[in-house]
C-alpha cells in the first residue's frame, strides 16, 4: 500500500514543494513523484497552496494516502529582524533565583530598539536549583500569584519564566509548578518555560525564551494560516514544521515553541539533498589508512571507514557548504547564535559561505584582502571555522602563472539572465567561463567564444581554488570526503576537486529543500548534568539514551525506526565531584500506519496530540480567532505601524560604530574614564591573556557595561599603579568557582563587594585606595571594574598574573612573600567564611575549594590587601591597558581585513607558533580541572605560502596539553608521540589559541577542523626568577620538564594613561 509525504519549503523568494512515495525511497527516483516552485506571496500561505496544489496535481495522488505535510518556513521570526512592535508583544521576565542573578538583569545585551519594543519588566522570585539538584530556595506561592497580578496590571500577557538550572528540574517542582500557579490565578497570560527552549546558560537560555514569549502570539496566528490552507486543499493529515535542528515538530507544538523554527531551511537542503544522493542511511565504507593521532586505531589505522559527506550549494551569489554526520543531519554549529542581534544558544547548522555563485564577476584583479574569504554563517560568537580572514593566512593562488583574476565575490544575481554575456549582457561572469569551456550548454556560447584561453584557464584555476578552500575548511576529519553538489550554480564545479574523493549530483537536486522538509525525522533530545559519584558512567549513559528514544516516540516517531545519532559527554571543570554534561539526540521517521483509509487515518493523526511538550497557553486562554492572513493583511494596511530605527544595532558591539583607527579613550590628568568601546576592547583582550582558562569574558563585560551605564559618570576610572603612595591599601576581589556554574547561577552583584567589606571590617580597614584584580586573563580581568565603580575608588592598571592561572596562590605577590590570609569568600545569600591563616597555599587552596563546594561553586574572594608599593614592585603592570591595546588590534584586523595575528605581535612581543588546523582533541576531569591535549595539524602546500611563518613548525604537528589553561606547545610527529615532542614553549609564557575572527578559543571550546593561529607571549619577569618558575612553570604543574623560553623578550606593556593622556 502506498502512502505520501509532502514537504514545502518556504524561502525570501521562492516557495518549493515535493510529493514523495514513502516506500520508493531506495529506487533511482527516491521516491520523488512531483515538484514545483511557486513565488513566495506575501501572505505566505498562498503561495503554499499554488505550490501544493501543482504538485498534487503533476503527481495525481489520491489525497487520503497522504501522510504528512511538513513545512520550512522562517516567517515565524521575521517580525524579530524587522522590530515590528505591531507584531511583537512585550514579554515580562521571571527569574526564580532566590538572591542570585540580579547583576545581569533580563535583556542585558539585547539590541536598544528591541529591548525597548519587548521589555515588560522583571520580577525575581524564589526557586531554582543548585548544580548539584539542591533547592536554591522552595517556591513562593504568594510571590507568584502577586507577580501574576502586577504582570497582568501593567497590561502584559507574554511571559518567560526562567529559573536557575531549569534544564535539570526533570521534576517539574519549579518552572511547571510556577506556571500553574501564575495561570491559575491569572488565566490570560502566555507563559513560556525556558527548560522547554535551551539547555544550561542562563542567559541565552533566557534570551531564547524572550524571543519565543515575544512571537507566541504571531506564531499561533502563523500556524492557523497553515492550518487554514490545509482545510481549502482538503488535506486532513498531520502538519509539521522543520526545525533549526532538520527535524520535524507538529505544528500545534511549533506554534507554541515558534523559535525553534528559524533556522530550518539550510537543515532541509542539505538532508535533502544527501537523500537524493542515496545517502540518507549509512554512509558507504571506504579503505582509509591515514594514521590517527592521540586516538589511536586499535587495528593498526588502516580498515574499513565511512566517508565523510560535505554538501555544496552553489547558487547564483554564494556557496554554501555543510557536513554531513553519518545520522543524515547536518553537523552543528558549536556556540552561540544571534537572533536579530540577540545572543542565544541553538542547534543549527554549521554552515560556510563563500561569494561564489553563478552570477559571481570574472575581473582581472591582484586579489583584494580577504575578498572572497569563506566565513561562517551559523554563529556569531565562540564558533571559529575557517582561519584569519587576513590575506595573509588564506590559501595562496599561482602566483607565477601570466594571467590572475578574481572570481568573485561581486556577483550579478538575480540578474543573471540579462547581464551574463551568453545571455546577450555585458558582464563576464563565472557561468560565461563553464560555457566558454565547453563544460555545459547555456544560452549562445559564440558570445563568449572571444574570451582569451589565458582568461578561463586563470578563471578554472581560481574557481577551483574556492571550492576546494571552502570545502577543506569543513572537513571533520582525515577520513576520504565525498561532495554532494547541488543547486543551480553547481556546473561551475569540476569533478576532480583536490582533495575529494567522489562528486555526487544527485537527481531533482533544484528540490532538495522541499525533500528535505518531506523526509524530516522526529527527534528525542537529552541534555542534562549528571554527578557521576558512585554511578557507573556506561549505565547513566544508557539511561540517558532510553529517555531520548522513549520521548522520540512520544512525539510521533517510529518506535521500530528510532536510533542515537548523537552522544555527547562534555566535563565540567572545577567540580567537586566529577561531574558530565550529557546531550543525547535519538531521531526515527515518522510512524507509517498499516493500514489507512480516508475516512479514518488522516483524521485521527491529525487529532493526536503529537508533543508532550506543555502549552504555554492556559486550556481556558481565549483561541485566536484571526489567521496569519488576517494579520498580514491588517499589518499591510496599518498605517500606523510601529517601526524602530537601529532596531538589531547590536549594543554589545559598540565599536562598530565609530572609527577604530581615530578613536581615542577618554584619559585626563593621569585617570582613564573607560567607555563602552574601552570595554569592548578590554574584554577581547582579557580572552587572549586567559591562554585557554580564566572562563569567559563575555558576561563579566555585560555587567560591566551595566555598572558603567548605572554609576554617575567617572565613578569607574583607572589610574596606574604608579600613582599610588607607597602606604596606599590596595584591595583585591575575584569570581572563585566552576564557570559551569557562575554561567548559569548569575551572580547577585555584590559578592566581591561584600568579601572586600568583610575582610576591611575584620582588618579595621576604614578606607582604601583602589582595587587591583588577581588575574587579566578571562572573565577575572574585567571583574574589579564593577567594584570599582560602586566604591567609588580607582581600579588599578595591573593584576597579580598577567595572564590566568587555576589558582589562588598563582599570584606574584604571593610568590613574592605576600600572606594570601585572611581570604574571605563570600555568595549572594549573605555568607562570609574567612580563611584566618594556613599552613601552605595549597592547603588554602583546599580549604577555600571545600567551602565553595557548599557555597555552590560560584563565590566571590578577597584575599589580605597589599600595598601601593606591592602594586608598583611585584604587581604585573599595566596589564589593562595591555588588553585594551589587544582588543583594539584585533577590532581594527577584523575590521580592515588585515592579519589579526600580525596586529597583535605589533601592539605585543611575541610570536606565532603554529598555523594549522585542529586534528584532534581529548579531555578527561583530574582534581575538579579539565586535563587534556589538542594536536593541530600544518596546512597543506598551497597554505603554508602566504601565512605567517614559524620556522620548521610547517613539517611537523603540534601538541598542547592543558589544565584549563594550555601549559606547554610541542612539535611533533603525526601520532603526537612522546618521544617525537620538542617543546618550544611552555608555562609561564602565554600560549594562546585563537580562531578566525582573532577572539580567543578556550580550552573548552576546541574541537576538531577549527583552523587556528597559535601565538606565544612572554610573561612577565616577574614570572621568570627562581620562585616564581617553582610556582608558575612546569613542575608548578607537575611536568619533570625545564621551563623553555619563547625567545622574545619581554618589553613592558603600553599605558593607555601615558600615551592618551592630556
Amino acid at each position: 500500500m502506498t502512502f505520501y509525504r509532502i514537504g514545502v519549503d518556504v524561502g525570501g523568494t521562492n516557495t518549493d514543494a515535493a510529493i514523495l512515495d514513502v516506500q520508493a525511497a531506495h529506487e533511482p527516483t527516491r521516491g520523488v513523484l512531483a515538484s514545483h516552485k511557486a513565488v513566495t506571496t506575501p501572505d505566505i500561505t498562498s503561495g503554499i497552496e499554488a505550490a501544493i496544489v501543482a504538485v498534487l496535481k503533476a503527481s495525481k495522488v489520491d489525497r487520503s494516502r497522504i501522510l504528512s505535510v511538513a513545512i520550512g518556513t522562517t516567517h515565524f521570526i521575521n517580525a524579530l529582524i524587522e522590530a515590528d512592535a505591531t507584531r511583537l508583544d512585550q514579554v515580562a521576565v521571571v527569574r526564580l533565583c532566590g538572591p542570585f542573578t540580579r547583576q545581569m538583569p533580563p535583556f542585558s545585551g539585547f539590541p536598544v530598539g528591541i529591548h525597548n519594543v519587548l521589555d515588560g519588566g522583571a520580577y525575581y522570585l524564589d526557586g531554582g536549583l543548585e548544580m548539584d539538584g539542591r533547592p536554591i530556595a522552595p517556591l513562593d506561592e504568594a510571590q507568584v500569584r502577586s507577580a501574576a497580578r502586577k504582570i497582568v496590571a501593567s497590561g502584559v500577557r507574554a511571559v518567560a519564566l526562567v529559573g536557575v538550572f531549569s534544564p535539570l528540574d526533570h521534576d517539574d517542582i519549579y518552572e511547571e509548578k510556577c506556571k500553574a500557579i501564575m495561570l491559575d490565578e491569572q488565566p490570560e497570560l502566555r507563559v513560556v518555560c525556558s527548560k522547554h527552549i535551551g539547555p544550561t546558560g542562563f542567559l541565552e537560555r533566557e534570551n531564547a525564551t524572550i524571543l519565543n514569549a515575544a512571537i507566541l502570539r504571531t506564531g499561533h496566528n502563523v500556524k492557523n494560516g497553515f492550518k487554514r490552507a490545509m482545510e481549502r486543499l482538503n488535506l486532513t493529515c498531520p502538519l509539521y514544521l522543520s526545525q533549526n535542528d532538520g527535524t520535524l515538530i507538529d505544528a500545534d507544538t511549533a506554534a507554541d515553541f515558534p523559535i525553534k523554527t528559524f533556522a530550518s531551511g539550510p537543515s532541509n537542503s542539505m538532508s535533502g539533498a544527501a537523500f537524493l544522493a542515496g545517502l540518507h542511511g549509512e554512509h558507504p565504507k571506504v579503505r582509509s589508512s591515514t594514521p590517527s593521532t592521540l586516538n589511536e586505531d586499535k587495528d593498526g589505522g588502516e580498515g574499513v571507514v565511512e566517508p565523510q559527506i560535505l554538501v555544496v550549494d552553489i547558487g547564483g551569489t554564494t556557496t554554501d557548504v555543510c557536513a554531513l554526520l553519518p545520522s543524515g543531519f547536518p553537523r552543528q554549529a558549536p556556540g552561540f547564535v544571534e537572533i536579530a542581534g540577540v545572543r542565544t544558544a541553538f542547534s543549527i547548522p554549521e554552515v560556510v559561505s563563500i561569494g561564489l555563485g553563478g552570477g559571481s564577476k570574472v575581473e582581472m584583479a591582484s586579489y583584494p584582502s580577504s575578498s572572497s574569504a569563506p566565513s561562517s554563517a551559523s554563529s556569531s560568537a565562540s564558533s571559529p571555522s575557517s582561519p584569519s580572514s587576513s590575506p595573509s593566512s588564506s590559501p595562496s593562488r599561482c602566483s607565477s602563472c601570466p594571467t590572475s583574476v578574481s572570481v568573485g565575490p561581486s556577483s550579478v544575481g538575480h540578474e543573471l539572465l540579462a547581464k551574463a554575456r551568453v545571455f546577450g549582457g555585458p558582464t563576464l561572469t563565472a557561468t560565461d567561463i563553464v560555457v566558454a569551456e565547453g563544460s555545459v550548454q547555456l544560452g549562445d556560447a559564440s558570445l563568449v567564444s572571444d574570451v582569451p584561453v589565458e582568461t578561463r584557464q586563470a578563471a578554472r584555476r581560481e574557481l577551483n581554488f574556492l571550492l576546494e578552500t571552502v570545502i577543506d575548511k569543513m572537513k571533520m576529519s582525515t577520513a576520504p570526503v565525498h561532495v554532494i553538489l547541488v543547486g543551480g550554480g553547481s556546473i561551475l564545479a569540476a569533478d576532480d576537486i583536490r582533495g575529494v574523493d567522489k562528486c555526487i549530483h544527485p537527481i531533482h537536486q533544484g528540490a532538495a529543500n522541499a525533500v528535505g522538509a518531506a523526509i524530516g525525522k522526529i527527534c528525542g533530545e537529552i541534555d542534562t548534568v549528571e554527578i557521576l559519584q558512585g554511578k557507573d558512567e556506561n549505565a547513566v549513559i544508557a539511561a540517558a539514551c532510553e529517555k531520548a528514544i522513549a520521548l522520540a516516540v512520544s512525539k510521533g516517531a517510529a518506535a521500530d525506526d528510532v536510533k542515537i545519532v548523537e552522544v555527547n559527554k562534555m566535563p565540567l571543570q572545577y567540580m567537586s565531584q566529577v561531574t558530565i554534561r550529557i546531550q543525547i539526540r535519538a531521531v526515527g521517521r515518522p510512524v507509517v500506519p498499516v493500514e489507512c483509509s480516508s475516512s479514518s487515518l488522516p483524521l485521527s493523526l491529525a487529532s493526536r496530540p503529537i508533543s508532550p511538550l506543555p502549552s504555554p497557553l492556559a486550556s481556558s486562554s481565549p483561541s485566536h480567532p484571526h489567521t496569519y492572513d488576517d494579520m498580514v493583511s491588517n499589518r499591510q494596511a496599518d498605517t500606523d505601524r510601529i517601526s524602530t530605527s537601529h532596531a538589531s544595532f547590536p549594543s554589545s558591539k559598540p565599536s562598530l560604530g565609530v572609527d577604530i583607527a581615530t578613536y581615542r579613550p577618554d584619559v585626563r590628568d593621569g585617570v582613564w574614564y573607560p567607555s563602552d568601546i574601552d570595554l569592548e576592547f578590554i574584554s577581547t583582550g582579557c580572552a587572549i591573556l586567559g591562554t585557554g582558562g580564566g572562563g569567559p569574558t563575555y558576561y563579566e563585560y555585560l555587567k560591566s557595561l551595566k555598572a558603567l551605564n548605572s554609576y554617575s559618570r567617572g565613578r569607574m576610572r583607572i589610574i596606574s599603579p604608579t600613582s599610588l603612595k607607597d602606604d596606599a591599601t590596595v584591595c583585591l576581589g575575584a569570581w572563585y568557582g566552576s564557570p559551569s556554574v557562575i554561567n548559569e547561577r548569575l551572580a547577585a552583584g555584590h559578592e566581591i563587594i561584600d568579601a572586600i567589606n568583610a575582610l576591611n571590617k575584620m582588618r579595621n580597614i576604614d578606607r582604601f585606595d583602589g582595587v587591583l584584580a588577581d588575574e587579566i586573563g578571562g572573565g577575572n580581568g574585567l571583574c574589579v571594574l564593577p567594584v570599582g565603580a560602586h566604591f567609588d575608588v580607582p581600579i588599578i592598571d595591573a593584576d597579580g598574573m598577567g595572564r590566568a592561572y587555576p589558582t589562588i596562590y598563582h599570584v606574584t605577590f604571593s610568590v613574592y612573600g605576600h600572606n594570601m590570609c585572611p581570604v574571605m569568600i563570600t555568595d549572594a545569600r549573605g555568607n562570609a567564611l574567612a580563611a584566618l591563616s594556613a599552613d601552605s597555599n595549597v592547603r588554602l587552596e583546599a580549604c577555600l575549594r571545600t567551602a565553595a563546594i557548599e557555597l555552590g561553586l560560584s563565590c566571590a574572594t578577597s584575599t589580605n590587601p597589599i600595598s601601593g608599593k606591592m602594586a608598583k614592585t611585584v604587581a604585573v603592570t599595566n596589564t589593562i591597558s595591555q588588553s585594551w591595546y589587544l582588543g583594539r588590534a584585533v577590532h581594527m584586523a577584523r575590521r580592515s581585513k588585515t592579519s589579526y595575528t600580525d596586529a597583535i605581535l605589533d601592539v605585543c612581543p611575541g610570536k606565532v607558533l603554529f598555523t594549522g588546523k585542529i586534528i584532534d582533541v581529548q579531555r578527561h576531569l583530574d582534581g575538579g580541572y579539565t586535563m587534556g591535549a589538542v594536536v593541530l595539524a600544518p596546512f597543506t602546500e598551497a597554505e603554508r605560502e602566504a601565512g605567517p611563518t614559524a620556522g620548521d613548525a610547517y613539517d611537523r604537528h603540534l601538541v598542547i596539553p592543558f589544565q584549563n589553561e594550555y601549559l606547554y606547545a610541542a612539535l611533533c610527529d603525526a601520532s603526537a608521540s612522546e618521544a617525537s615532542r620538542e617543546v618550544v614553549a611552555t608555562v609561564p609564557d602565554l600560549i594562546s589559541i585563537l580562531g578566525h575572527d582573532g577572539e580567543a578559543i578556550g580550552s573548552q571550546d576546541l574541537r576538531f577542523g577549527l583552523r587556528v593561529n597559535v601565538i606565544v607571549l612572554p610573561c612577565s619577569p616577574l614570572w621568570k626568577t627562581e620562585k616564581g618558575i617553582a610556582v608558575g612553570g612546569p613542575l608548578g604543574f607537575g611536568f619533570k620538564m625545564e621551563p623553555v623560553d619563547c625567545g622574545i623578550p619581554f618589553t613592558a606593556a603600553r599605558s593607555v594613561i601615558e600615551e592618551f593622556g592630556i
